[in-house]
């Protein structure tokens, strides 16, 4: 069994990025419409984008990514991953982004309606000014842990990131074995 590499797990995750960037356009133009609209997006968002990762691992072992990169999450024995790894895999990333999701729908009810309607940009920038201090710090929590999880797959004998170390799994290339 060869484990998968860093570069080979890291295009991965561009290539899911570029099939998951029209969602998020997409939300970005759906959250201008109104604040209701805003935080049904920002929900929505959360979910198809957690549950993308839930689903592929959980279904395929694989993402579109990881597919067109030809690798895979499997058991430590492995044997298919289990929907409950799948889940456990996503864990953190969930947890943190639940606690972003509510610090997001927070800031939105606070941001005044006059300033709600100002383009993407604009609302952007007021967006940032209001977000309180625990959000921002939740924000570069969740960038260290993404960190973390890189460097864990460089220091790793077997290539396993945090998220493979919760969840019992590794990423295995499946054109070289």
């Amino acid at each position: 069994m060869t484990y998968a590499t860093f570069w080979q797990r890291l295009l991965a995750v561009l290539i899911d990025g570029l099939v998951l960037f029209p969602l998020v356009i997409l939300s970005w133009w759906l959250e201008g419409f109104s604040k209701p609209s805003a935080y049904l997006v920002n929900l929505v968002r959360f979910v198809i984008l957690n549950g993308y990762q839930v689903y592929c691992h959980g279904r395929y072992g694989q993402t579109a990514g990881k597919y067109a990169i030809g690798i895979r999450v499997l058991q430590l024995n492995g044997e298919k991953i289990t929907w409950k790894q799948a889940w456990l895999r996503s864990s953190a990333d969930i947890l943190l982004g639940g606690i972003i999701l509510f610090g997001t729908l927070h800031t939105l009810s606070i941001m005044p309606i006059s300033d709600f309607y100002l383009g993407w940009y604009d609302r952007g920038k007021i967006i940032k000014q209001l977000k309180p201090d625990w959000l921002i710090i939740m924000i570069r929590i969740a960038q260290v842990w993404t960190v973390c999880g890189a460097v864990a797959i460089l220091l790793s004998k077997k290539r396993r990131s945090l998220d493979d170390l919760i969840a019992k799994t590794l990423v295995v290339d499946l054109q070289s074995g």
